[in-house]
């Protein structure tokens, strides 16, 4: 008998493919982008704080998935590049 690797894979992980497929068809791209480059919001207040052991690099130095394992100053020449 023959039998297809999706047959073989969990329920649950063939539904998760189907629903990122889903929503990855219906995403608006620009829409995002107009989002996240708006002005506006507030700063973060005295009590916006992290849980205490936790602590936070600033994004800047915080290698993306898109650039681990890229020398540094191949993302500076990039970035400076973009301007």
């Amino acid at each position: 008998m023959k039998t297809s690797k999706d047959s073989l894979r969990p329920l649950a992980s063939r539904k998760a493919d189907e629903f990122f497929s889903d929503r990855a068809s219906r995403a608006d791209i620009e829409a995002a982008r107009r989002l996240l480059r708006r002005d506006g919001g507030q700063p973060p207040e005295p009590a916006d704080t992290l849980p205490s052991g936790i602590s936070r690099q600033p994004a800047a130095e915080e290698p993306s998935r898109h650039t681990q394992g890229v020398p540094s100053a191949s993302i500076a020449n990039r970035s400076s590049s973009r301007s």
